[in-house]
């Protein structure tokens, strides 16, 4: 794919191209502190092509970053870059799949290839389809991948079922658009200007009333983990907004738990069977299946007190507020403790699943970016999502 001839549009992830068209209706378009980082240590590359595309799309940007296939450290930046909100928010998906694939290839010095990530996208969705039923099924993981070959994979997506994919080009195959609606970024911008403490609402707010007022052909779903008060945000935007909220997304990130989660302080042990009491009901929980009910992330034990305090909001005899997960969710093992969780509690968990990294690469590299700060006149200032604050790396360099 010849870079210069990317029309960015077709291959980032429709949040980001929806979320610059907001900013752009609400003349918001502040300076943003953002770092790319890795979970899993190895040597980096990309590094040259990343910032290529970057300054191409943004020549004011300002980057530093380490050099092509030197060893990072894990979570811990290998570029920091400074640029315009507008001009930046839709390169993410690109930037994130370029360095995510040659990482990967420079760190276990083999070349992936489509014809073996394709195979596995076909395989993982099936399994996922299986269990789930109907219910929607998202492909995301085009930031976990080259470019190049998105339209690849998510045609195998689809054709073993999932029901949408996030970008344009993965969709056009199948006859349609990319899905999607806020991410974190966007809620960084409005916590900037609004309070962190209302970024949910305001961004969801703001969103609607694009949305509305442009005829844009979405659902307004609300990113309820920026705050990681998942349960209240959720509450305060469906007061806001009624009837208008379709649904919301929980993505709760690795260094989180989630609010209202249960612990493994509330699990009994005895013959080596964990139990926990949920209403009275006693739930007998796999040892292999405990990292799913309780820690860190999206967990069942979550997301089941969510829809308790949505139930109780609503009253009803079922959930009409639609519940998408993502976070994991490639992982079949995941899905099933879900599934399985569902008809010991008796309750639907989600209405659709969001999947990203679905290829089975026990050996991937997945880069993230997070704003973490924003210029207000000559001064920095903290703006980021609970538990992803800027880090340092005294190995990056300008470019």
């Amino acid at each position: 794919m010849n870079i210069d001839k990317l029309r960015i549009e077709d291959y980032t992830d429709k949040y980001f191209t929806r979320s610059r068209k907001v900013l752009q209706y609400n003349m918001m378009n502040p300076i943003v502190r953002a770092q790319i980082f890795l979970r899993k240590p190895g040597i980096v590359n990309g590094i040259a092509e990343t910032v290529n595309f970057i300054k191409m799309f943004c020549p004011s940007a300002k980057i530093l970053a380490q050099k092509d296939f030197t060893p990072y450290e894990s979570c811990v930046p290998v570029i920091v870059f400074e640029a315009p909100a507008v001009e930046i928010i839709e390169l993410e998906t690109v930037y994130l799949g370029i360095i995510s694939t040659f990482t990967t290839e420079a760190s276990t010095k083999t070349i992936m290839n489509l014809n073996t990530i394709a195979s596995n996208t076909l395989d993982t969705i099936s399994q996922i389809r299986d269990m789930i039923g109907s219910r929607g099924l998202m492909y995301m993981g085009a930031r976990h991948i080259h470019h190049g070959w998105d339209a690849t994979i998510s045609e195998h997506a689809f054709r073993a079922g999932c029901t949408d994919c996030s970008t344009d080009v993965g969709s056009r195959r199948n006859n349609r658009l990319g899905v999607g609606t806020i991410p974190h970024a966007l809620e960084n911008i409005f916590a900037f200007y609004h309070g962190a403490e209302n970024a949910v609402v305001n961004t969801t707010r703001a969103f609607n009333t694009w949305r509305k007022e442009t005829g844009e052909k979405c659902n307004t779903v609300a990113l309820v983990d920026y705050n990681n008060k998942e349960i209240s945000d959720t509450l305060s935007t469906y007061s806001v907004l009624g009837d208008d909220l379709f649904g919301i997304r929980v993505d709760t990130c690795g260094e989180n738990v989630m609010q209202g989660a249960s612990t493994h302080k509330d699990i009994e042990f005895r013959n080596g069977e964990a139990r926990f009491w949920v209403d009275g009901r006693k739930i007998h929980i796999k040892p292999e299946n405990l990292k799913y009910w309780f820690g860190n992330g999206v967990t069942i034990s979550g997301v089941y007190s969510l829809n308790n305090a949505v139930m109780h909001v609503e009253s009803g005899p079922s959930r009409k507020l639609k519940f998408i997960l993502s976070s994991g969710f490639g992982n079949p093992k995941k899905v099933a403790a879900f599934v399985e969780a569902e008809e010991q509690l008796q309750t639907q968990l989600f209405d659709t699943l969001g999947v990203g990294n679905i290829y089975n690469i026990p050996e991937l590299r997945i880069a993230t970016m997070d704003i973490v700060s924003v210029l207000d006149e000559d001064k920095w200032v903290n703006c980021s999502k609970i538990g992803r604050s800027h880090k340092q790396n005294p190995g990056l360099a300008q470019v």
